[in-house]
């Protein structure tokens, strides 16, 4: 996207509101109805994402871990994934860039470089930690 365009905060009801572009909801993903959360950082700068919970699951077989991610299906052996799981309780392997988070990822077939947004990856390690040796 290119550089944010200004705009003033209006009066909305008791409150205030900013005006969202198309392009830009459409970019973040958002349409009508989408539920958000909003964080002020500092002071002149308001974090909105939205609030949906990640799509995160972990389906434990015998030799084999099925991770899921927002429907991306990543087959690991127990090993892999134990390390893995290893890796998410020390934060190991999980690198943050900004408003993601990065995670390699090495299933049979090669390396997999996951980018997962923050809330995601969070769901993700909370997962793992819960996956028994």
């Amino acid at each position: 996207m290119k550089s944010p365009a200004r705009q003033a905060v209006r009066k909305w009801g008791n409150g205030l509101g900013i005006f969202v572009p198309k392009a830009v909801a459409r970019a973040a993903g958002f349409a009508v109805g989408t539920e958000i959360s909003h964080e002020v950082r500092t002071a002149g700068e308001l974090i909105v994402t939205s609030a949906r919970e990640p799509n995160c699951r972990i389906t434990d077989f015998n030799d084999l871990v099925l991770i899921e991610v927002d429907g991306v299906a990543i087959p690991l052996r127990r090993q892999t994934a134990m390390e893995l799981a290893a890796k998410s309780r020390s934060n190991d392997g999980f690198v943050d860039a900004g408003d993601f988070t990065e995670l390699s990822v090495t299933p049979d077939a090669g390396c997999l470089k996951l980018r997962l947004d923050s809330q995601t990856a969070a769901a993700l390690k909370r997962k793992l930690r819960n996956l028994k040796p």
